[in-house]
C-alpha cells in the first residue's frame, strides 16, 4: 500500500508541474506579407484580394489601385503628371511625379489646383522622385536661371528640344535632362529620352498597370485562375481571378456589369467578348468544359471572339 501511495503522489506532482499548451495565434496579414513592396496594401480587409492578386503577379497598393508586383516588369520607369495635392501620395518605386514649374516673384514654384504653391527649393528637399517640367518656361529666361536654380538639382528635368539646344551641359547634367520625343496618343503614353540618350522614361496619363500593358508587358500578369463567371458577379476576388490579361483591372464595377453580359473591358478601353473556353485549342476538344455545347456551336457560327487562357484574340 505504501508503494501505491508513493506512485500516486508522484503522478499528482507531475500533473501539477505540467505547463498548459499555449493558445495558437493566427498570423496577421502584416506579418505574413512583410516581404511585399512598401507600396502594398497590408490591411486585413483586403487580404483575400491581395493573396489572389499576388498569384497573378499583381498587387493592391496603398492608394487602392492594382499595380504590377514586380517593379521592373514595365520595362521603363514611368512618369505621372501631378496636378493637385497628390504630391503627398507615395509614388511607386518605378514611378516619377511630373511637376510643372512656373516662375513667380523670382522663384520657381509648383502651383497645384487645390493646395498652396510649393517652392522648388522645398520640393527638392522632400523625399520623392520628381521630374520637373520646365517646358513652359521662356527659353532665354531658362538659360539665365539655369546655373542658379537647376544645375545642382538631384532630380531630373524635362525640356523641349529647342530649350535643350540653348546651352551646353556636363555629362552628369545630360543624364538628368529629358527631352520629349514622339507621342503614342492611342496608348496614352509619351517617351522621354535623356539628352545623352542613356535613359528613357514613359510619361502616362493613366494608371501604372494600364501603362505597362500598353507597353506590351501583359505577360507579367498570370493567366486567369477561374472560369466561373457567376461567382464574379458578387465576389471581387472571383472577378479579378477571372479577368483576362488584357483587361483593365482597376475598373471593377464596370467589369462586373460587362461580365454579366459576357463581356469585359480591355486596358485600351474597348469592350471584348468573354466566353467560356468551349472551343478547340491545338486540336484538343474542350467540349466537356462547356455548360452547353450546342450554345458553343452557335457562338462559333457567329464568329465571336473566344478567349483562351486569358489571351485576347489568341
Amino acid at each position: 500500500m505504501k508503494r501505491y501511495a508513493y506512485w500516486a503522489g508522484f503522478l499528482l506532482l507531475l500533473a501539477g508541474c505540467t505547463t498548459p499548451p499555449k493558445q495558437y495565434v493566427a498570423p496577421s496579414i502584416v506579418s505574413s506579407l512583410t516581404r511585399l513592396p512598401v507600396y502594398a496594401d497590408l490591411s486585413n480587409q483586403q487580404r483575400n484580394v491581395q493573396d489572389m492578386l499576388i498569384k497573378r503577379g499583381l498587387i493592391l497598393d496603398n492608394q487602392g489601385m492594382i499595380a504590377p508586383l514586380d517593379t521592373g516588369s514595365c520595362g521603363y520607369p514611368l512618369v505621372t503628371r501631378i496636378k493637385s495635392n497628390s504630391l503627398r501620395q507615395q509614388a511607386l518605386p518605378f514611378q516619377y511625379k511630373l511637376v510643372s514649374l512656373q516662375k513667380q516673384d523670382g522663384e520657381y514654384v509648383f502651383i497645384p489646383g487645390d493646395d498652396e504653391p510649393q517652392i522648388l527649393a522645398v520640393l527638392n528637399q522632400e523625399p520623392g522622385s520628381y521630374l520637373y517640367d520646365l517646358t513652359a518656361i521662356n527659353p532665354i529666361v531658362l538659360v539665365l536661371d539655369w546655373k542658379r536654380n537647376f544645375s545642382q538639382l538631384r532630380n531630373p528635368v524635362l525640356l523641349t528640344k529647342p530649350q535643350s539646344k540653348l546651352f551646353v551641359s556636363s555629362p552628369i547634367q545630360s543624364r538628368n535632362i529629358f527631352i520629349a520625343t514622339h507621342n503614342n496618343t492611342a496608348q496614352h503614353i509619351q517617351y522621354l529620352r535623356s539628352k545623352d540618350k542613356s535613359r528613357t522614361l514613359v510619361l502616362t496619363n493613366v494608371d501604372a498597370l494600364r501603362t505597362c500593358q500598353a507597353l506590351g508587358q501583359t505577360s507579367m500578369i498570370g493567366l486567369p485562375l477561374t472560369q466561373d463567371t457567376r461567382s464574379a458577379l458578387t465576389s471581387t476576388v472571383a472577378l479579378l481571378s477571372l479577368l483576362p490579361t488584357d483587361a483593365d483591372f482597376n475598373q471593377v464595377e464596370k467589369q462586373r456589369v460587362l461580365i454579366s453580359r459576357g463581356r469585359y473591358l480591355t486596358f485600351t478601353g474597348k469592350t471584348a467578348i468573354l466566353v467560356d473556353r468551349c472551343s478547340t485549342v491545338n486540336g484538343t476538344n474542350n467540349d466537356f468544359r462547356c455548360r452547353d455545347s450546342a450554345d458553343d456551336r452557335r457562338r462559333k457560327q457567329a464568329q465571336d471572339v473566344i478567349i483562351f487562357g486569358g489571351q485576347h484574340g489568341s
